[in-house]
């Protein structure tokens, strides 16, 4: 198996991880909207529209999450040798090493 199939197996299997967990989060973030579209009076007028607007911003984020940003990381992240790594990419990689220890000290 060739690197770069190795690559595409790993942002699969990432994007299959990650896919759980939004459609679970977009569903359970609309249910506890649903209440709200069944609201009577004055007050249920005023927020079935903010409901609605709510549920369509939900789903138009989860539709982006499982789309364009697994598509956008696979593109701009890759790894680098040092040699061609420069000043601001060595800078973060740094401090997100330095960060990881300092959550995780014993990993």
């Amino acid at each position: 198996m060739s690197k770069a199939e190795k690559n595409r197996c790993r942002r699969r299997c990432a994007a299959r991880t990650d896919r759980f967990t939004i459609i679970s989060l977009t569903v359970s973030l609309i249910a506890v909207l649903i209440p709200l579209l069944f609201m009577g009076d004055v007050t249920g007028r005023l927020f079935h529209e903010f409901a609605i607007t709510l549920a369509a911003t939900i789903v138009i984020s989860a539709a982006v999450s499982l789309t364009l940003v697994p598509m956008m990381s696979a593109r701009l992240i890759h790894h680098r040798p040092d040699a061609e790594r420069n000043r601001f990419d060595l800078a973060a990689d740094r401090g997100f090493k330095k960060n990881h220890r300092t959550v995780r000290p014993g990993a």
